[in-house]
């Protein structure tokens, strides 16, 4: 019974991989898959490449990630500074690289641009709840969810 049941999961996955992945491979090899580059106009006239667009939302939402995966360690409890100072300075080098990324001029990179913004802020107020400089902080939860629906909006606006 469980060969028959390999062999079934088998021949889906061989029609899955020719159904959808043969077209797109021969896309690619055919020059217009989605690896390729196709180019929009921002408002203010200036063309930019979907390649921009992609590389911008990656570098933000990779910084997104890297502080939301991070984070957990430094809001319970006397955290560690210098490992606080360690992983803020490596989420802000991303953050940086990110806002630089999203200067295209097109919706989805303003959108990433602000939510980088915001994530950049959060970085700073955070730094001053590890540091002892301040007592009063937000909810780092709803911020985090508002800069993940800014992110969200800018995907949704790619190509627009």
């Amino acid at each position: 019974m469980a060969k028959i049941a390999r062999l079934v999961a088998l021949v889906v996955l061989a029609f899955v991989a020719y159904d959808y992945g043969w077209p797109w491979l021969q896309g690619i090899l055919d020059g217009q898959g989605s690896l390729t580059t196709s180019s929009f106009t921002a408002d203010d006239g200036e063309a930019y490449g979907s390649s921009d667009v992609e590389s911008c939302l990656a570098a933000a939402t990779s910084a997104n990630d890297a502080f939301g995966a991070g984070i957990g360690q430094f809001v319970r409890g006397k955290p560690d500074t210098g490992a606080w100072m360690s992983f803020a300075g490596r989420v802000q080098r991303q953050v940086a690289e990110a806002q630089s990324d999203c200067s295209c001029g097109s919706e989805a990179c303003s959108l990433a641009s602000e939510a980088m913004s915001s994530l950049d802020s959060l970085i700073q107020e955070t730094d001053g709840l590890v540091r002892g400089s301040t007592d009063r902080f937000g909810n780092p939860a709803t911020r985090q969810e508002e800069i993940y629906d800014l992110l969200q909006a800018a995907r949704n606006a790619r190509g627009n």
